[in-house]
C-alpha cells in the first residue's frame, strides 16, 4: 500500500487504502494534472495522497475546521505541509465562501467536506464548473453516508465507483 501522509497514531480515516484503488480511475483523466482541489482536509491525509500522487500538480486544499478536534488536525496539516509537501496549499474557510479564491480549470476536484445532503449539492454544484472537460471530481463517502450516497447516485453522466473504504464515487467531465 501506498503510503501518503506522515505517520499517524492511529489514522482516523476512512481513505486509508483508497489510493491503491484509484488507478482505473486516474488513468481515465485525460491529459497532464496541474491542479487538484480537495474540499474537506481534516487531517490530511488525502491532501497529502494527492501530492505524492501528483507530485508536480498544486494541490489545494479547503476546509472550515469545525470538527471537534479542528485545532489538533489543522496544526497537524500544517506542520506537515511546510515540511513536506511543498506543493499544497491550504485554505482556510467555509467551501462556498472560498470559491472565488481558486481559479480554474481545476482537473480533480476530491469532495469530501460536509456531509449533510444540502452542503454535498451545494459544493458539487459550485465547484463543478471549475473542472475541465477530461477532469474527473470525487465524492468520497458514498457506501458511508447515505446523504452522499444519494446525492452520488442522483448525478447523471459518465461516472463509476466502488464500495471500499466507505465509497468512492467518480464522475467523469
Amino acid at each position: 500500500m501506498m503510503q501518503c501522509g506522515p505517520e499517524f497514531d492511529s489514522p482516523p480515516f476512512g481513505w486509508v487504502g483508497i489510493e491503491d484503488l484509484l488507478g482505473d480511475f486516474r488513468a481515465r483523466i485525460d491529459g497532464e494534472v496541474k491542479q487538484i482541489v480537495e474540499l474537506g482536509v481534516y487531517w490530511g491525509y488525502s491532501l497529502f495522497c494527492w501530492s505524492k500522487m501528483y507530485p508536480h500538480a498544486k494541490v489545494i486544499g479547503i476546509d472550515s475546521y469545525l470538527m471537534h478536534d479542528a485545532i489538533e488536525a489543522q496544526e497537524h496539516v500544517m506542520k506537515y505541509m511546510a515540511a513536506s509537501y511543498p506543493n499544497v496549499q491550504l485554505i482556510i474557510g467555509d467551501t462556498q465562501d472560498t470559491f472565488h479564491m481558486v481559479d480554474g480549470p481545476i482537473d480533480i476536484l476530491h469532495i469530501d467536506a460536509s456531509h449533510r445532503y444540502d452542503n454535498v449539492k451545494a459544493d458539487y454544484e459550485l465547484w463543478s464548473r471549475k473542472v475541465r472537460p477530461g477532469g474527473v471530481i470525487f465524492i468520497h463517502d458514498i457506501k458511508s453516508d447515505a446523504n452522499v450516497g444519494t446525492f452520488f447516485n442522483e448525478i447523471q453522466g459518465n461516472k463509476d465507483s466502488f464500495p471500499e473504504c466507505n465509497g468512492m464515487g467518480a464522475v467523469f467531465v
